[in-house]
């Protein structure tokens, strides 16, 4: 009978760490499946990893750049795993909010891009997106996110609108984006946040910002209920192990 127990007991304890390992899964790519393109509201929170900081003006109005953006957000709300994303871009002029902000919505880049209102194009969002994907492949002369966030504003907002202290000179990275755009075909790892609306088409320059980012820079933080499963597999087996030992 304590044998039965016994084995009975490993399986128990390795049904517990492989549903624990199931579910934290791969580390990256982990925006959750069937959230993108489903109109579901999340909340997100700016991580405030900033890499730098600039001032100036947009269309004559005095401003304070933050660059380096990051987020993160719970998905489902309730008891689910965190996600964050480190490198995500500011592709919106509306201003930033210090914690938490409701009614964002998640869509893949190709399927944003469809219907945009009159003041942004298709083409502006593909040169941001491809300045993204030089960053996060650590192309030479692509590396600092700073840059890269004020070339982008650049590209987004119209640059001779656009002033900045200190000068980042930023025209080279400007223009390689709109020289190559066109060279970064696939766009099935860009993805786009906005508020208040599930589209560009009324989110742009309304409420909080959109951010453009890179889901395979996205990881996940597993929930609650995976980390007490991970847990009572190796604490269980910690007891087995010792219960063997104590007996022999």
């Amino acid at each position: 009978m304590g044998k039965k127990l016994g084995v009975l007991s490993i399986l128990l304890l390795a049904g517990c760490l492989v549903a624990a390992g199931a579910a934290l899964g791969d580390p990256t790519n982990t925006l959750p499946a069937g959230l993108a393109n489903s109109g579901t509201e999340i909340s997100i929170t700016l991580d405030g990893n900033w890499a730098g900081t600039a001032s100036g003006t947009l269309n004559g109005k005095s401003v304070d750049w933050y660059t380096g953006y990051g987020f993160h957000f719970t998905y489902p709300t309730t008891g689910g795993a965190t996600y964050y994303e480190i490198n995500s871009l500011c592709v919106d002029p509306a201003d930033a909010t210090t914690g938490t902000m409701s009614s964002y919505y998640i869509n893949s880049l190709s399927n944003a891009i469809t219907n945009l209102p009159p003041t942004v194009t298709a083409q502006q969002y593909r040169e941001s997106a491809w300045l993204l994907n030089q960053y996060v492949n650590h192309v030479a002369g692509y590396t600092d996110l700073t840059k890269i966030q004020v070339a982008t504003w650049d590209i987004m907002f119209n640059g001779p609108t656009i002033s900045y202290k200190p000068d980042l000179k930023v025209g080279w990275l400007v223009k390689q984006a709109n020289k190559n755009w066109e060279n970064l075909v696939d766009l099935s790892d860009f993805y786009i946040a906005t508020s208040p609306v599930d589209s560009i088409n009324g989110s742009f320059q309304v409420d909080n910002q959109d951010y453009l980012f890179y889901a395979k820079t996205c990881h996940r933080v597993p929930e609650p209920a995976t980390m007490l499963l991970l847990g009572t597999g190796l604490i269980g087996l910690a007891g087995y192990r010792a219960r063997r030992k104590a007996k022999n």
